[in-house]
């Protein structure tokens, strides 16, 4: 009884010890959905009709929000996002030394800032029923966390938004030279609307800074803790106790039982 009430106090003021001295994490949430913008439902009827006309691929109304996502995570993005906003000594600022303004040590490479964002600050689920998107940042600092939550989805939308003008800007020039190659006035009309529905989607990509994804909640600074939970962390350092006690009280026990058979034979 000894040991096991020994065990439980020491675990459990271990996991009091922690609870402590743990810094706290903030969370900042973006709530999102797709913007729609990929153009009139009128384009992709129009390609059917001619069948993918010289292999152009013009793609449906509908957004392709999962590509999203997937640039959103990509190491290309995060890692160009990192060095346009210096997050870098933010995030390992344990390792940089701000009155000298340089590195303590080896500066942490660009994959490593990735790396750590990724799979310990960032974080993007969907809701299949309502469509909306969450993306969520954790951090020691509530107001960072806000100001990386924003300035991503900011930074994705800006990104979507070039990519989608050079799009339209490289198809618009390829139809108007086969304009000029075709005397088939059908075939001239066809690539005519194409050519319209591209400028239309350079323009709404202009003019609409929500391109990829539109806003809907924008990330507040938090006020309230993530993590540590205190309180559940001394709960679960009290029932580990128990068992760890128990544990330990069934192991001695058998050894001392077996010695005891060991010295009478």
């Amino acid at each position: 009884k000894f040991q096991i009430a020994l065990t439980i106090f020491l675990v459990t003021l271990g996991g009091f010890f922690y609870a402590l001295t743990a810094d706290p994490l903030y969370r900042a949430q973006v709530l999102m959905v797709d913007a729609d913008n990929q153009g009139s439902e009128g384009l992709s009827s129009i390609a059917d009709q001619i069948g993918g006309f010289a292999g152009i691929e013009i793609g449906s109304s509908k957004n392709s929000t999962d590509s999203y996502v997937a640039i959103l995570k990509s190491r290309t993005f995060i890692e160009d996002f990192i060095n346009q906003t210096d997050s870098k000594k933010i995030i390992f600022g344990e390792k940089w030394n701000e009155e000298e303004n340089e590195w303590k040590e080896q500066e942490p490479s660009d994959f490593k800032s990735y790396y750590v964002f990724k799979e310990d600050i960032l974080s993007v689920s969907e809701n299949v029923k309502t469509g909306v998107f969450t993306l969520s940042v954790v951090w020691h600092n509530p107001r960072q966390s806000a100001l990386w939550a924003n300035s991503l989805v900011e930074s994705l939308n800006q990104l979507l938004r070039l990519q989608a003008i050079e799009d339209a800007e490289k198809r618009i020039s390829f139809l108007e030279e086969q304009t000029r190659e075709t005397n088939i006035l059908g075939l001239q009309n066809m690539i005519s609307a194409l050519i319209q529905s591209q400028y239309e989607k350079a323009m709404i990509a202009n003019v609409k800074e929500e391109y990829g994804f539109k806003i809907i909640d924008p990330a507040k600074v938090p006020e309230v803790k993530f993590s540590p939970n205190r309180t559940l962390i001394v709960i679960l350092s009290f029932i580990s106790g128990i068992f760890l006690g128990i544990l330990l009280a069934i192991i001695l026990n058998t050894i001392l039982h077996y010695r005891e058979y060991k010295s009478s034979t």
